[in-house]
């Protein structure tokens, strides 16, 4: 059933131009990444003696989706091959989210889309070689992990999409956290009367309990899979990053620091102010849009609610003792939120 479903979908005329849209700006957007990628020392290594090792920092599946798409090892570098994949995977997911929102409109389904996989901080996990795939099949994993939660059905569907969230999780842990954003949205959007009517049915309690199951399932599942099986490969590197905050009397407080970490990144790295002042304005116009369409209480109320969910964006890395802010790719999670805001 689920399979002749999706091949109805894929029939439809209308969905076709969604993602052929999607696919052009998503392509058009990166034609210069897919054009000068770099190897990097890794990737050297895994193309030369095969030592994948992304088991070492926690992503076993990873090792076995590269090992798998390469028929063995050592790994063969097919770049940019892997980013194409990528764009084209995330397209189908860029769709699934505006479909969510009832936008049907090509040319607005692919500027929503287009954080995704363009965002800034997207950009560096999409320029490499073996990592681009499975990165943005762990964040697509997450983003449709979110939307059968929200979406009204069975308690298949959950398993479904806790599965999905597990996956999310052994393939890279950051894009995981875009399960957050984008449930946390589409409760905000609910909250609108904003969604399409199989995303509008389901209690704002039902979506908040389902959601918190989802994650905390997934992120403990992951936490006992790897403790039991892969802990003792973990490098010295992955060990230290991945322990938790002490219980200590300071703690809530701790939590508070971590959770303003990412907008501390993004002001390091965009707060200038050439590049700032069109986000000020693209800021601005949303919120006279709001106090246009709302009022004064409910924009006081949906910017609360997206600034709470900004905050508990990162997830679990909250709970770790050292900075998670390490490189830029772990922002990957701000894709799906802007992509959220836009719709």
């Amino acid at each position: 059933m689920i399979w002749h479903q999706g091949c109805s979908w894929t029939r439809n005329p209308q969905l076709q131009r969604q993602w052929w849209a999607v696919m052009v700006a998503g392509l058009g957007t990166l034609f210069p990444l897919l054009l000068s990628i770099d190897l990097y020392i890794d990737d050297v290594e895994r193309a030369m003696d095969g030592s994948l090792g992304w088991v070492r920092v926690g992503r076993p599946l990873a090792d076995a989706l590269v090992e798998w798409l390469n028929f063995g090892r050592p790994a063969t570098a097919v770049a940019p091959l892997h980013t194409l994949v990528a764009i084209v995977l995330l397209s189908v997911v860029g769709v699934a989210c505006a479909r969510a929102y009832g936008i049907r409109s090509p040319f607005w389904t692919a500027i929503a889309s287009l954080p995704l996989m363009a965002q800034p901080y997207a950009l560096q996990a999409m320029s490499y070689g073996f990592d681009a795939l499975f990165m943005a099949t762990a964040l697509a994993a997450a983003v449709v992990s979110a939307l059968l939660v929200n979406l009204q059905g069975s308690w298949r569907i959950v398993v479904t999409a806790l599965a999905l969230q597990l996956l999310s999780f052994n393939l890279y842990q950051p894009a995981a956290n875009g399960f957050l954003v984008v449930s946390g949205c589409l409760c905000i959007g609910a909250f609108l009367k904003l969604l399409s009517q199989p995303w509008q049915r389901r209690s704002l309690r039902t979506r908040l309990l389902l959601s918190s199951f989802v994650y905390c399932c997934g992120y403990g599942l992951y936490r006992l899979v790897y403790a039991l099986l892969f802990e003792h490969r973990l490098n010295r590197y992955a060990s230290g990053a991945s322990e938790f905050k002490s219980l200590e009397p300071q703690l809530p407080l701790a939590w508070i620091v971590s959770a303003f970490e990412p907008i501390e990144q993004v002001l390091r790295d965009f707060g200038e102010w050439p590049v700032v002042i069109p986000v000020i304005a693209l800021l601005f116009t949303y919120v006279g849009l709001l106090l246009h369409v709302r009022g004064w209480w409910m924009t006081a109320v949906v910017i609360g609610l997206t600034s709470l969910v900004f905050l508990l964006a990162p997830g679990g890395m909250l709970l770790l003792r050292e900075s998670f802010v390490r490189h830029p790719r772990v922002l990957l999670y701000l894709g799906p939120l802007l992509t959220s805001l836009i719709l």
